[in-house]
């Protein structure tokens, strides 16, 4: 509430507080305005700081979702404790994230999504890493082994040499390890075609579901 109330003063309107499962709901609504994503069946990922959240949805209807408090703000203060992060903080990583989200480990088995759908953000990093240009309407695909490589560039340098990644913006230098750490535990789940990089997510959600009232 402390920024809660100066906020609304500032606006003149109240804000409202969502949920995880909101968050998720707003998240497929505006990722779906997207050509290629009403058809075959994908994973969406949607990694914030506090939480990620995760939907699987097939032909365009949305079969599950849920969010977890998976936020590589909280990954790094639990986990990245060294520099370049260990392979026992990794392993530790590993066994907390799959722990979290043993339920949805029964439902990647049942729909077994062919692609892994990452919503903007730290997605988009791995787009302006690998050389391509980030679209702002398009779905972009990004090879898995390609993923991989950066992977294991990101995961092995320290600070000093991650500033010096191209593509990698200074912003993003503290938080990118265990954001990629994560996303490597749910490739490795699903063993997908492709990721793809949406540059439509939340607040396109949002809009949508205004715009249709």
């Amino acid at each position: 509430m402390e920024f809660i109330s100066p906020a609304e003063d500032i606006l003149g309107t109240k804000i409202d507080i969502i949920d995880g499962i909101r968050e998720a709901d707003l998240i497929y609504k505006g990722m779906l305005l997207l050509d290629g994503m009403q058809t075959g069946t994908h994973l969406i990922m949607d990694i914030g700081g506090g939480s990620t959240e995760f939907i699987l949805i097939k032909e365009g209807k949305k079969a599950w979702s849920n969010s977890y408090p998976l936020g590589v703000g909280i990954l790094h203060e639990l986990f990245h404790k060294s520099d370049p992060i260990t392979l026992s903080e990794l392993e530790a990583l590993k066994t907390y994230v799959l722990e979290t989200i043993a339920d949805m480990i029964a439902h990647i088995k049942e729909h077994k999504p062919a692609f892994l759908a990452g919503a903007s953000g730290s997605f988009e990093i791995l787009q302006s890493m690998s050389g391509y240009e980030i679209s702002h309407h398009e779905i972009s695909h990004i090879d898995v082994q390609q993923f991989y490589d950066l992977h294991d560039i990101i995961i092995n340098a320290d600070e000093t040499e991650r500033a010096m990644l191209q593509g990698l913006p200074p912003e993003r230098i503290k938080l990118i390890v265990v954001g990629m750490a994560l996303k490597k535990i749910i490739v490795d789940l699903i063993r997908p075609q492709s990721i793809l990089v949406s540059p439509y997510a939340l607040k396109e959600g949002v809009i949508h579901e205004m715009l249709s009232f």
